[in-house]
C-alpha cells in the first residue's frame, strides 16, 4: 500500500501513480455515495426546508441530490435543460454556503 501524505519522498513512484489512477474514481464514488445512502424519503422529509431559504424548485432538486440522483437524471426527471439544473445547483450551493455535493449532504444531514 502507499501513503497519500508524503513527508519524506516528494514524488510518487510510477506504480503508485497507476494505482492512484485506478483507485481514485472508486474512492470518489464511495465518498459521494456515503451520505446519499444515509438519506431516505423519511429523512429528507425531516429537513426543515423553510430555514434553508431555498425556492420550491431548489428544494425539489436538493431532495433529489440527497437521494443520490445525478444532475443529468435530475434534468430528465424534471424536464429541464442540464444548464438550468446546474444553475439551480449553483444557487443552492450559494444559499447553503457550500461548494460541493458532499458538503450540501453533510449540512442537510446534520439538520435531521
Amino acid at each position: 500500500m502507499f501513503m497519500l501524505d508524503r513527508c519524506t519522498l516528494p514524488n510518487f513512484s510510477a506504480e503508485e501513480i497507476i494505482a492512484l489512477r485506478l483507485a481514485l474514481p472508486q474512492l470518489d464514488n464511495l465518498h459521494r455515495n456515503f451520505y446519499s445512502s444515509q438519506f431516505n424519503v423519511q429523512n429528507s422529509q425531516q429537513i426543515d426546508w423553510d430555514s434553508t431559504g431555498l425556492t420550491r424548485r431548489e428544494i425539489e432538486i436538493s431532495s433529489l441530490i440527497c437521494h443520490g440522483i445525478a444532475p443529468a437524471e435530475i434534468s430528465r426527471k424534471l424536464h429541464i435543460a442540464p444548464a438550468t439544473t446546474y444553475k439551480h445547483i449553483a444557487h443552492i450551493y450559494q444559499k447553503m454556503h457550500v461548494s460541493s455535493r458532499q458538503e450540501l449532504l453533510v449540512k442537510l444531514y446534520n439538520q435531521i
